[in-house]
């Protein structure tokens, strides 16, 4: 019984982004991944993902959907301590939506924090905002710095 229970206790993995990390790597903290795109492919419940510090010029809308957490297993999206990891749009920037986002999440259980997002500017006549949130339910937003978009 005693190992019955040991085994369906989830600590979660942890995986790293940086702005000079590359999508190729392996999401660890000595090859971050670049986009939330690429570590959306790979995370679970009771995971964490750590943004380093510095700026992420994005060329697309990181489309981050068909992933969430559990009551008792969160997603964590945290700055890494210490540091400020700002999401900004790249000058070569494409955007495919109607309502164009730097970051367009759609999940359940998430914490996320400590996060910069700026400079997602109106291009057209379509609407732009830095983080746009849609059917998401018991996600916690915490120290989230939006600012000079739309």
């Amino acid at each position: 019984m005693l190992l019955l229970v040991l085994g369906s206790i989830s600590y979660g993995r942890t995986f790293y982004l940086s702005p000079t990390g590359n999508d190729s790597n392996t999401g660890t903290l000595a090859q971050p991944f670049f986009t939330l795109n690429k570590v959306w492919t790979v995370i679970a419940p009771g995971d964490t993902v750590y943004l380093r510090g510095g700026i992420y010029q994005y060329k697309s809308t990181q489309n981050l959907k068909d992933k969430s957490g559990n009551s008792s297993n969160i997603i964590k999206v945290w700055a890494y301590p210490g540091e400020m990891p700002v999401i900004s749009k790249n000058t070569t920037s494409s955007f495919a939506y109607i309502w164009s986002s730097g970051i367009l999440f759609t999940g359940d259980y998430f914490h996320w924090k400590g996060i910069e997002i700026s400079g997602f500017t109106q291009q057209d006549n379509k609407v732009y905002t830095g983080l746009r949130v849609s059917d998401g339910n018991h996600n916690v937003f915490e120290q989230i710095n939006s600012h000079h978009n739309g």
